[in-house]
């Protein structure tokens, strides 16, 4: 695979994919391209993402539970997809995928090849977009042109200032926590608090939450407070007996 800037020749092209050129050439929208069979594979996406210096972000097309309402999510890739979130976001009953056949309807794309370059060919402004606000931080964007043989790396301020007006489509910031975020319930506090205050196995259960990696991260954060309050009242005693100011046996009587 090699990193190409601009256009391919037109031969053995689909339509779809030209007008995609076509269109961001008339609007001033720079690009570059890597040609690669379907990615259908973790080890191809990388792939993918290693010549593009980029990592592509998730394009997930969503409806309410109705299919009255359609919806285009572009995510880190890093982040679960998790429906009961975004639906409270947005006020929607709960979403799923929506079928390949309003994917074609409204994007004029097939599974595989969901990009946001899809809304060139919304018209009727059937398709509400949604972007994870941690995304609009990157620089660059990586996308299908509709079809899902190549793939293009685009700046985010192109897209958000340039290519949107000109599909008339706005975006929605929606929030998402990585790794699960702070979803851990007042039970499981409470567990964990008492856990923590059993002689030594309440002391090591911290160091595992402080050191490891779980998934919720204010735990992460607590544990190495709470570790705190053994760490330094320690550290301060051994500090005076070793200064003479106080001796071990004072301390520890």
């Amino acid at each position: 695979m090699e990193l190409k800037n601009g256009r391919p020749q037109p031969d053995g092209r689909q339509p779809r994919e030209i007008r995609v050129y076509d269109f961001l050439d008339n609007i001033g929208v720079a690009y570059q391209r890597v040609d690669h069979e379907p990615a259908e594979t973790m080890e191809a996406c990388k792939a993918v993402d290693e010549v593009l210096g980029i990592e592509m972000c998730k394009n997930l097309f969503l409806c309410n539970r109705q299919k009255t309402k359609f919806y285009l999510l572009l995510m880190s890739a890093g982040k679960p997809f998790k429906t009961k979130e975004l639906s409270a976001q947005i006020n929607s009953a709960r979403l799923s995928f929506a079928g390949e056949d309003s994917m074609a309807e409204y994007l004029d794309i097939h599974p595989g090849a969901v990009s946001v370059m899809g809304l060139m060919n919304d018209s009727e402004n059937a398709v509400t977009l949604l972007i994870d606000s941690d995304l609009l931080n990157d620089e660059y964007i990586g996308c299908h042109p509709c079809v899902n043989t190549s793939s293009l790396k685009l700046k985010m301020s192109d897209v958000l200032n340039k290519f949107l007006p000109a599909v008339n489509h706005a975006y929605t910031a929606v929030g998402y926590q990585t790794n699960g975020g702070d979803q851990l319930s007042t039970g499981g506090w409470f567990v964990r608090i008492l856990l923590s205050f059993i002689p030594v196995i309440g002391f090591i259960a911290l160091l595992v939450w402080a050191l490891g990696s779980p998934r919720c991260r204010s735990l992460k954060t607590w544990a190495r407070a709470q570790l705190l309050f053994y760490i330094i009242p320690t550290i301060a005693a051994i500090i005076l007996a070793a200064t003479g100011t106080v001796s071990f046996h004072a301390l520890f009587r």
